[in-house]
């Protein structure tokens, strides 16, 4: 476990951060001897380990995603390659349909993909997770269709269903010799070490059916059906490959009507999209409805297929970098479709946008998993719309961030903050919350706001003070009376992360753990100096290059206002 004690006190600002070991007398490691603070004061106590188990999701999931509607081997792999080629961060990719022989044969078309093993071997060498497309029908021109049927594997004595690329029949899962031989198919690339699946809506179309549906063990309802496909692709493939593996699938699509279907069930939609979009801002707006409508139901990590998934071509630029943006600020990110998705095919500054929002979002994964976790035990949603005054499409983003998202050309749009105060995400102005006012941006800007008084902990991209080797986090905060915050992280036991204001000042702590954490504080005066405990005074750092060679130390940006605090690893 690494530990360390850390105090700051300033000219009119005083901070205490402890990891590990702590002042004693008080709560979150208060100073003993009346409450004062200053170099060498208090004795020092164990801030004890956090103790918080993991949601029952992988991180990697909450990783930028991209896929072509309908691709080969070769398009595939160049469509990955080049992102990455592009210094554009991906961490899965989508094989779509078609890529079997047949809908749900689960066995490579090897005309299109001539050395699937190959290729899935190659995307986890380049740290990127693979789904496969799937359905629970089957259609009737594959191979296997007639096997099925003859034995009763399918619902209402193999009734066919003409769905949007075909007709097939629905895998009965209460039949146990069924779901048997269901499972054997699926092993079939299961056993190539894929990490799931893209669990396709053709399950609504039971819904369609007047007599209803007759199982092996009677008759069910169109939820009841639902219920056990997601769960099964989920379920199954978590057993035969491990706990990291997911499925990606609709929590809520309202097919652009303003009812809708429930899809997934919330225990194992963790990396949701929400249907198939045109590629206008009505069709973003259709988009953020089925979104919003998820997060009524509890739903936690979804998105939407950025520039929308219906029409080809090149789409609107505008419309495409405003839904890049709106896709970073979503608890999952992902690209494809049909038409042209890739940045780069547009021109270098969408591709310079496009680059600089994903990494923005993968420097939230810290944030949004461990947001994500709170807010699926709690049982709310991560994204949380807030729509008053008349003023539509906005959400929280956990706690700390407040999104109001670009619906409409123009770069401008009407924007009601909640009570409290603001700090924009891209400039650091100051809003007062409880006020409406019109907010603009150029392409390369968006409508985000960090809330003051929050703590929002990220992986430093691009900016951190460790090497770039080193599991550490950047702990942000615009440090006003206090917060705790619960960092989670896989394989972890995570960490407790809090602060109270003492006097004209603030008091930090961190519990044990393993993970380096730095300190930014924004919108704070110049300390005087900075104690670390065990080892007392740290020192200041001329530069930010000075504090990232240095073991240890603090500096201030007088520019910015910010002050940021390295501490050297400790280890209990």
């Amino acid at each position: 476990m690494r530990g360390r004690g850390l105090v700051v006190v300033g000219a009119g600002a005083l901070v205490c951060l402890l990891l590990a070991v702590g002042c004693s007398g008080g709560g979150n490691g208060a100073s003993s001897e009346g409450g004062e603070l200053g170099p060498g004061s208090g004795d020092w106590y164990i801030v004890e380990p956090a103790s918080l188990d993991p949601p029952p999701w992988s991180e990697w999931v909450l990783r930028h995603w991209v896929w072509e509607d309908e691709s080969t081997q070769e398009s595939a792999t160049a469509l990955v390659e080049g992102y990455l080629e592009c210094d554009i961060p991906v961490g899965a990719v989508i094989i779509d349909r078609p890529w079997a022989t047949g809908c749900n044969t689960f066995e490579f078309d090897t005309e299109l993909y001539p050395q699937p093993q190959e290729m899935i071997d190659h995307f986890h060498e380049l740290g990127v997770r693979v789904f496969l497309w799937a359905t629970s029908m089957i259609d009737v021109d594959t191979p296997i269709y007639d096997y099925a049927c003859e034995r009763g594997y399918f619902l209402n004595n193999c009734k066919v269903q003409e769905w949007w690329a075909g007709e097939g029949s629905f895998i009965d899962y209460t039949n146990p010799e069924a779901l048997e031989w269901w499972h054997s198919i699926m092993d079939k690339a299961l056993d190539m070490g894929i990490d799931g699946w893209k669990v396709d809506g053709t399950d609504a179309y039971v819904y369609l059916w007047l007599e209803g549906i007759h199982a092996y063990a009677g008759n069910i309802t169109p939820r009841e059906y639902q219920e056990m496909v997601y769960r099964d692709f989920f379920y199954y493939t978590r057993e035969r490959l491990g706990n990291d593996r997911a499925i990606t699938s609709r929590p809520f699509d309202s097919y652009g009507y303003p009812l809708g279907l429930l899809f997934a069930p919330r225990d194992v939609c963790h990396a949701g999209w929400v249907g198939d979009q045109d590629p206008t801002f009505e069709g973003l707006r259709a988009a953020m409805f089925n979104m919003f409508k998820s997060a009524e139901y509890g739903y936690v990590n979804f998105g939407s297929d950025i520039g929308g998934y219906r029409g080809g071509g090149l789409r609107d630029k505008e419309l495409f970098i405003r839904w890049a943006q709106f896709g970073a600020f979503s608890p999952i990110m992902e690209n494809g479709g049909n038409g042209e998705h890739r940045p780069w095919m547009y021109d270098d500054e969408t591709l310079d946008i496009y680059r600089d929002f994903t990494l923005i979002h993968h420097s939230l994964i810290p944030y949004l998993y461990s947001q994500g976790a709170f807010s699926y035990a709690s049982e709310i949603p991560l994204l949380r719309p807030y729509e008053t005054g008349g003023v539509k499409w906005q959400y929280y983003l956990g706690d700390a961030l407040f999104v109001a998202p670009f619906y409409e050309a123009g770069g401008t749009r009407k924007v009601h903050l909640p009570e409290g105060m603001w700090y924009d995400f891209f400039t650091g102005d100051v809003y007062v919350g409880g006020t409406t006012f019109d907010y603009a941006a150029p392409l390369e800007r968006y409508p985000v706001f960090v809330k003051a008084g929050e703590i929002l902990v990220i992986s430093p991209v691009q900016d951190s003070v460790y090497g770039s080797g080193e599991d550490s986090y950047l702990v942000v905060c615009y440090p006003a009376d206090g917060d705790t915050f619960e960092f989670y992280r896989e394989n972890s036991n995570g960490a407790i992360i809090g602060y109270v204001r003492e006097g004209t000042g603030w008091e930090f702590s961190i519990s044990a753990t393993e993970h380096l954490f730095a300190l930014q504080l924004r919108d704070v005066d110049k300390p005087s100096y900075v104690e670390s405990q065990p080892d007392g005074l740290i020192d200041e750092r001329g530069s930010l290059d000075e504090l990232r060679d240095a073991d240890s130390g603090w500096y201030y940006d007088d520019s910015g206002r910010r002050l940021w605090i390295k501490l050297a690893s400790f280890d209990r």
